[in-house]
Parts: structure tokens; C-alpha cells; sequence
């Protein structure tokens, strides 16, 4: 039980990040890099 509330609060902390990166200028295809670095890193852990 305590695992998935961690596992919330660490997805929501992710998602307020990126959502703030998406609104700073960003070279074309550097999100997705970004957003497949963060899927890799959720799934191994």
C-alpha cells in the first residue's frame, strides 16, 4: 500500500516536472528522448 502511494507521488513529481519543460523552448524530438528515459527508468525500478 505504501509503495503505491510512493509510486503516485513519484509520477505526479515527474509529470509537474516535464510539464514544466515542455514550456521552455526544447530542440525538436528532445521530449520523447526525455519521456523514453523516464519510461525506461519507471519500469526497472
Amino acid at each position: 500500500m505504501l509503495s503505491q502511494c510512493l509510486r503516485s507521488v513519484l509520477q505526479c513529481t515527474l509529470e509537474n516536472h516535464f510539464e514544466g519543460l515542455v514550456l521552455q523552448p526544447m530542440p525538436e524530438g528532445a521530449h520523447e528522448e526525455v519521456n523514453d528515459g523516464v519510461g525506461t527508468a519507471v519500469n526497472s525500478s
